[in-house]
């Protein structure tokens, strides 16, 4: 932005200036490309000073910008965001500071307007996205930023690295009852992790499990499991995430957002009925207290009754959110947020035998509905309580601060008995006692700050941060596996009431101490059409591990240094080529004869790809080629038993394309489809050379969403398919699972059609796995095998105002 003489200054004075500001606008585009004025480009200013919002603009569209001597003094500008070309930009931003834009000679001048305009609201642009931010809601089925890559208000395009939002939209049309339905379309993903498991999150990303889940930006617990009804979004970013968010695996991460409170008063109430005796009720209510915008609530409540596929297990919850936010000024915004969830449900996995479920057995097949425990101890509790806040403040137009914090507590404990094999009459099935009783305590902050600022031609959003976290875990286990414990029962004609009996002494009784703490750097710049992004991260992990049982303690200390470095190129149609180098660490637990601790598990990845995301579209399309490696992975010490040698490496490479196109305003279509090679490629046992297991080498999915119009109006339809390739159980690759497709399916119905009291309504019905297809969704040995979820049915009657 360069300052123009007024008109009623001398001619060669004038001259003398535009020649200046020229100049200057020219040294400031210096290795850029320029855009034309009628080109587009992704434009995402903060509100603030209008002279730095209109050097933010120069630099992020490549065009002068020649302002009038004092025109813009003491302005300020609306939020702006979108895919937009220079001028329209120009012109939203001046919206209501009294200034108008015109196109001269090649550049844009800033002059006052004949009648100033008053207003000073944030301005969407006709034709572009409605602004949207990265923490809160996404319009329709396509988010366009995400904070889950960066850390920052980002958009998807700019960051070179694989990330896909799930959007309340989505998991609404879906239904999506846990957070592991809500990502089962997503590339590069794999769920069935552990079949039917209702007790925690399963996945895989990339060919490496995951558990690696983090809510509004902080790390949960290892025994956590989030209500997606209290979500906003969902995000799943794929490929090592260390260098933003510390110890983890190669694979990638899930992030989640909290549902926050609106200055809209809004709210909704639905009632779910379904099959295995399904009932369910949520409310969510929000908007501001009293008149004022200062004060804001939000409450999301959810009630569930219900059974399962399995008998005698339930799935019952009770879950509250309650949140507050606090603006007592455009710069400082604090919100609390707090939850409490109780989960009384029953082991879904049985524990099942290959003979009877993967393998033909001659007593028959093994029913999915088949229970192996004891009814009257079948017991599992978990209460979970969360408290935490988020506080934003922005000192000045440059520097902003931003701090996330929770406690959170989980307190488990169950009571079961699972299957431990058959005996050889291929009928009678030997049984495992396993009781017990955890908690995990967890405090996590996370603070930074964010400077935009120019340097020359490069416009900087630098990112300074450090995160700290501290967990206890207090762990007893019981397992037993004789017969005096847990009798065996027949497995095809079971009969249940036997004594069951609990050893007086735990297999484990340990607590656990972790302390993490980084500190992390990055840079994200932009260089007229590039996007570079830079980062780096110490961590430090100390562990203590006490053992009750022996009395001993053992200690650990890992320090890590990761980084990521890549680059996107965004073109004027949408499209935006990207590469990228990140890294990961993984602490380990493992001993090295004769006693030294292992080193962490590191992580490296290679990805290229092209996003697109057509101007003016709520659409988005990427592909993405990635190469993973992770080292110093231990296997077991051949000499030396109890210890362990880190020879080992897993390589993972592969292709995965993604579409959420909105192809028009009554049609929405979501595809998705992954290539995996994942192979041991290092070992010193037999697995060498074999598949990864879990991994399937192909999967895809695909939703079609349509809403009709004319005299089916207020109607609309959506079906999905889930195709899983074949894979393997085990690392030996001797246990190989079938490939299975699944298809799914929902039918809505706008009420309000019907007018009247209906006004607000809508009823929705959904079915997963409509076909009801009878598959194994895993078999982890000859023991331990695992249905898939079969047929589910759900009726939803939704008011939303």
């Amino acid at each position: 932005m360069i300052e123009r003489k007024p008109r009623h200054a001398p001619r060669r004075a004038t001259r003398h200036a535009l020649l200046r500001g020229l100049f200057a606008a020219a040294v400031s585009a210096a290795g850029m490309t320029a855009a034309a004025q009628g080109g587009v480009a992704e434009v995402k200013l903060p509100a603030g000073a209008l002279s730095q919002s209109l050097n933010a603009l120069a630099q992020q569209t490549g065009t002068p910008i020649l302002v009038e001597a004092g025109a813009a003094a003491d302005k300020r500008a609306a939020s702006l965001s979108g895919r937009m070309s220079a001028i329209d930009a120009l012109r939203a931003l001046l919206a209501g500071t009294g200034l108008v834009a015109e196109e001269r000679q090649g550049a844009l001048v800033v002059r006052p307007a004949p009648a100033p305009v008053s207003t000073l609201d944030a301005v969407t642009v006709t034709g572009s996205r409605p602004i949207e931010e990265a923490w809160g809601p996404a319009p329709g089925w396509v988010a366009a930023r995400s904070a889950t890559g960066a850390k920052t208000d980002t958009s998807i395009l700019e960051n070179p690295q694989s990330v896909s939002v799930v959007t309340r939209r989505e998991m609404d049309a879906r239904n999506a009852q846990t957070v592991t339905e809500a990502i089962q379309y997503t590339p590069g993903v794999s769920v069935d992790q552990l079949g039917m498991d209702n007790q925690v999150e399963w996945i895989s990303l990339r060919g490496f499990s995951s558990s690696s889940f983090y809510l509004d930006g902080l790390r949960l617990g290892p025994i956590w499991q989030t209500e997606p009804y209290g979500l906003e979004r969902v995000e799943v970013l794929r490929g090592p995430a260390s260098v933003l968010y510390g110890d983890s695996t190669p694979g990638g991460l899930t992030g989640m957002v909290s549902k926050r409170p609106s200055a809209e008063r809004a709210g909704e109430v639905q009632l779910q009925a379904g099959n295995q005796d399904r009932l369910q009720g949520a409310v969510d209510l929000t908007g501001p207290v009293g008149e004022t915008d200062t004060w804001l609530y939000r409450v999301v409540a959810l009630r569930r009754d219900s059974n399962t596929a399995v008998d005698h297990v339930k799935n019952d919850r009770t879950f509250l959110a309650p949140s507050l936010t606090w603006q007592p000024r455009a710069a400082t915004q604090l919100t609390l947020m707090t939850q409490y969830q109780r989960d009384e449900i029953g082991f879904l996995p049985q524990y099942l035998p290959a003979d009877g479920t993967l393998h033909a057995n001659p007593n028959g097949s093994v029913p999915r509905s088949r229970y192996v425990g004891e009814p009257d101890r079948e017991n599992y509790r978990r209460d979970q309580t969360g408290l935490g806040y988020s506080l934003s403040h922005r000192f000045n137009d440059t520097v902003s601060l931003q701090q996330n914090a929770r406690y959170a507590r989980v307190h488990q404990a169950f009571d079961t008995v699972t299957g431990n094999g058959l005996l050889p009459d291929r009928r009678t099935l030997q049984r495992r006692l396993y009781d017990a009783d955890q908690t995990s305590y967890d405090i996590t902050v996370d603070t930074a700050l964010t400077s935009r600022f120019a340097t020359g031609p490069l416009a900087h959003t630098l990112l300074t941060g450090l995160d700290y976290s501290r967990q206890r875990y207090d762990s007893v286990n019981w397992i037993c596996q004789t017969a005096e414990c847990a009798p065996p029962i027949d497995l095809f004609a079971p009969v249940y009431g036997q004594a069951i009996q609990r050893p007086d002494t735990p297999v484990t009784d340990a607590l656990q101490h972790q302390e993490r703490f980084g500190l992390y750097v990055q840079d994200q710049i932009r260089l007229g059409r590039w996007a570079y992004t830079v980062g780096g991260r110490w961590d430090r992990v100390r562990q203590r591990m006490m053992d009750r049982l022996s009395d001993s303690t053992t200690r650990s200390t890992d320090n890590a240094f990761t980084a990521r470095v890549g680059a996107a190129y965004l073109i004027d149609n949408g499209v935006t080529p990207y590469a990228s180098y990140t890294e990961s660490f993984q602490p380990s637990a493992d001993l090295i004869y004769p006693g030294t601790q292992a080193k962490p598990t590191t992580g490296r990845q290679f990805e290229v790809g092209v996003k697109y995301a057509p101007t003016g579209s709520e659409s988005f399309a990427g592909i993405a080629l990635f190469d993973v490696a992770q080292r110093n992975v231990s296997t077991t010490d051949p000499v030396n038993p109890g210890f362990v040698v880190q020879s080992a490496e897993t390589r993972v490479r592969g292709v995965e394309l993604e579409g959420k196109l909105t192809l028009s305003q009554q049609f929405s279509l979501l595809a998705s489809y992954t290539y995996t090679d994942a192979e041991y490629k290092r070992s010193n046992d037999s697995h060498q050379g074999n598949q990864v297991n879990l991994t399937p080498r192909s999967q895809a999915s695909a939703w079609a969403d349509y809403t009709f119009t004319g005299t089916l109006a207020g109607l609309s339809a959506g079906v999905g398919v889930r195709h899983v390739g074949k894979r393997f159980g085990d690392q030996a690759n001797t246990i190989a699972l079938a490939s299975y497709t699944l298809v799914d399916a929902a039918l809505r119905y706008d009420l309000g059609k019907l007018g009247g009291a209906w006004r607000d309504a809508s009823l929705a019905l959904n079915a997963n796995n409509l076909l009801d297809k009878d598959y194994v969704g895993i078999c982890l040995s000859q023991t331990r095998c695992y249905f898939g979820a079969p047929r589910t049915v759900m009726a939803t009657l939704s008011y939303r105002w």
